[in-house]
């Protein structure tokens, strides 16, 4: 099994590196090698999509030893010792996976062939098995998780704390709590099930040309914008100062992706 062994690694559309970022892999993310080159493989993500990921950003070695958990706060840095005022060897993203084995009250231990052994906060990674399922009366959860990362900065194909695209931030909210979306918003955007704008509640997903936000109520929405200079809250409402027209007049659908 092959996975990323960088915090966050671009996939480009061609194997150089002045070719587009179309997406990123995030620290141990499964990758399929559909042709290795001299310098960049060509792979296939979880998520079907494909491109191009620089050799020295993805490994064969085995995973370490432990049990599995997820990044839960917005980035998690890993230390060198169990010691917050230690070495920083890293900052792992949101929703990426990891195995680590307990050290003490405070940190786990973990290992990889980029950073070596290193310790990882408890406070910054859940089991996956307590990571609570979406629901429609719970849907604060997901919306209360996007506002934490309210003024990260755009970046085309982005996926993480450093910066997101529209469609990376809305994949990996929603990956967070086990719902597998498609990377793009054209793609998204056939998910779940057609909403009437009169309809909205939170969770639903805003499709727009070539965008898509988060519903947080039935007029106001989060997304990250290249025109708002990251993930912003606006809204559909005229009388909102969070207002954007072009939004408003460019809705072209509503999804919702989480029904019970």
């Amino acid at each position: 099994m092959f996975r990323v062994n960088l915090n966050v690694a671009d996939i480009r559309l061609r194997p150089r590196f002045k070719s587009e970022r179309v997406t990123q892999a995030l620290f141990n993310e499964p990758l399929e090698i559909l042709q290795r080159l001299e310098n960049y493989s060509h792979v296939r993500l979880w998520d079907g999509y494909q491109g191009y990921i620089n050799n020295n950003f993805y490994d064969s070695r085995p995973e370490f030893g432990g049990d599995i958990f997820v990044i839960s706060a917005v980035f998690a840095p890993i230390f060198v010792s169990p010691d917050i005022d230690s070495l920083i060897l890293g900052r792992l993203p949101f929703s990426a996976e990891i195995r680590a084995e307990p050290h003490s009250e405070l940190f786990l231990r973990g290992s990889s062939s980029r950073y070596g052994d290193f310790y990882i906060r408890a406070g910054d990674i859940i089991s996956p098995d307590k990571i609570p399922k979406l629901n429609t009366r719970d849907i604060s959860i997901l919306i209360d998780n996007a506002m934490r990362f309210l003024s990260v900065p755009y970046l085309w194909g982005g996926k993480s704390f450093f910066g997101f695209d529209c469609s990376g931030f809305v994949q990996v909210l929603f990956s967070y709590y086990g719902v597998k979306l498609p990377r793009d918003s054209k793609d998204q955007g056939k998910k779940g099930k057609e909403i009437e704008r009169d309809n909205i509640q939170p969770g639903d997903l805003l499709l727009f040309k070539n965008h898509v936000a988060i519903a947080i109520s039935d007029k106001d929405f989060i997304h990250s914008s290249l025109s708002r200079g990251g993930v912003a809250i606006n809204s559909l409402d005229k009388k909102s100062k969070l207002y954007l027209k072009n939004r408003d007049f460019g809705l072209r659908s509503v999804r919702r992706i989480v029904e019970n």
